[in-house]
């Protein structure tokens, strides 16, 4: 497995990851308000924006076909981390995060702690890697999520 940071004209290869990972594992437990809405986030043009400023995409690879994605926001948030249905529950999710994690640490000038609002069936994923939950379920123009927390500092 191999990561590379996103570069400009990669939006589509990591909207592509997106798109599959949460129209199959995601989308279902929506309402079509809540789909769109996420989709307003999730598109090429937006993902551009966001990485012009304090925000990095990494892309997980598997024999040259990108097979992962994890967006970090300001090096505390993640704002979007999926992988492609066929690559789940075999490692590449955790190797990615890490991946991301170690460039948060080096980069992110003493930020100790990483937040993410999870989808309610990834909460069991982000617990496994640490996370905690913050609150409890919220919705916000029709995308229900969970915020939770990973604290940086042992």
């Amino acid at each position: 497995m191999k990561f590379s940071v996103m570069q400009p004209g990669q939006e589509k290869v990591v909207i592509n990851i997106v798109k599959e990972a949460f129209d199959k594992s995601v989308a279902p437990g929506y309402a079509q308000k809540g789909i769109e809405e996420f989709f307003k986030f999730a598109n090429e043009n937006s993902l551009a924006e966001r990485t012009k400023s304090n925000s990095f995409a990494m892309i997980a690879y598997q024999d040259r076909k990108a097979v992962g994605v994890i967006e970090i926001k300001d090096y505390c948030h993640i704002a979007m981390y999926f992988v492609k249905p066929h690559y789940q529950k075999k490692g590449y999710g955790k190797a990615l995060f890490n991946e991301a994690l170690s460039i948060i640490i080096r980069k992110g000038n003493g930020i100790n702690k990483l937040t993410v609002n999870s989808s309610l069936n990834a909460v069991p994923s982000y617990e496994r890697l640490g996370f905690k939950i913050q609150s409890k379920e919220q919705c916000f123009n029709g995308v229900r999520f969970i915020p939770m927390v990973l604290s940086l500092i042992s």
